[in-house]
């Protein structure tokens, strides 16, 4: 691990920015197993965001809905108006739905996007609290947001959601309990009951998130060190197929000087096998002299002075020839 790269800067919101290649892409070096654990949580924590703003644009027209359903007006002797509820499920739902999705839009995978977005089920589920009257229907909607929460697998998200609940429950107890049970008195009983429940569950699910979050780092422990064993078989294959690059053009060249050697040898052989035959055409010319010398020399010593010595040539043989000619002639 030692011989990875460290990245450059990892910045609050969990991002990662590391030097890149020319191809834009991360090079395995630099990808500690910090780097990819945050950079993997960064990408499924995007993904989250995006399920819940699906399911905050179907519980917005949903809360409206409810709001139209139970209590469309409030009446004032013989007058009618749209109640209340009805402005706080379309003003704050809308509220509760945009601004996470714009922060979902502009900071995806950020701490900050992923705390609007538990305070915002949160709330949501105040609304169908406060719509159902108080009903145990409307309670369950919190437990169902933590586990939706929980998928973030950050103690962060679930201490946030934790807190906004019991403060909301403790705060409509002590000034809306019609709101939050639907009784005109503060069921103190009762909300140390629900907060109880709440702080519980809360516990349990920051216990889960830590865990989980140990087994991700040690995935990415696990996956760097594959990325870094890979990479180095990369350069070994590399280097052996340079090596046997290199030997192939060695082995070419050694064959190359083999050839020319022999080539010189050929034409070294066909040089000396031409001087040879040169040498006995050479040998083969003066014996045939010495021959034809012998022969002039015994038919002048059996008185035949008229022969000539017929012998060609610059040699030392065809000069004595010439010169016993010379003698014959006076």
């Amino acid at each position: 691990m030692a011989e990875l790269a460290q990245i450059d800067t990892v910045n609050s919101t969990g991002r990662v920015t590391a030097d890149r290649d020319e191809q834009g892409s991360v090079p395995v070096q630099a990808m500690t197993a910090n780097s990819l654990y945050l950079n993997e949580r960064h990408h499924f924590h995007c993904r989250i965001d995006k399920l819940f703003i699906a399911l905050f644009s179907v519980q917005w027209p949903v809360a409206v809905l409810l709001a139209f359903y139970l209590t469309p007006n409030t009446w004032a002797g013989s007058q009618s108006s749209t109640h209340l509820h009805v402005y706080v499920a379309i003003g704050l739902g809308a509220l509760l739905t945009l601004f996470p999705a714009w922060l979902a839009w502009r900071r995806p995978g950020d701490v900050i996007t992923r705390c609007v977005i538990a305070a915002a089920a949160m709330m949501f589920t105040a609304i169908f609290i406060h719509l159902s009257g108080g009903r145990d229907e409307g309670h369950f909607h919190f437990f169902t947001m933590m586990a939706f929460i929980a998928l973030y697998f950050d103690w962060r998200v679930i201490v946030t959601a934790v807190v906004v609940g019991a403060l909301d429950h403790i705060l409509r107890t002590i000034l809306f309990p019609m709101s939050i049970f639907g009784v005109l008195q503060s069921p103190w009983f009762q909300l140390l009951r629900h907060v109880g429940w709440v702080v519980f569950e809360g516990g349990v699910l920051f216990c889960a998130c830590l865990l989980i979050d140990s087994d991700w780092r040690r995935a990415a422990s696990q996956l760097a060190v594959s990325l870094l064993r890979e990479e180095e078989n990369k350069k070994l294959l590399e280097e052996n197929a340079q090596a046997s690059i290199e030997m192939d053009k060695r082995q070419a060249e050694a064959a190359d000087m083999a050839a020319e050697q022999r080539r010189v040898q050929k034409e070294r052989l066909a040089a000396a096998e031409e001087a040879i035959l040169l040498e006995q055409q050479a040998a083969e010319t003066q014996r045939q002299q010495v021959h034809s010398l012998l022969q002039n020399v015994n038919q002048a010593v059996a008185g035949n002075l008229g022969t000539s010595i017929d012998i060609k040539g610059e040699d030392s043989l065809a000069r004595s020839g010439r010169g016993l000619n010379d003698c014959w002639a006076h």
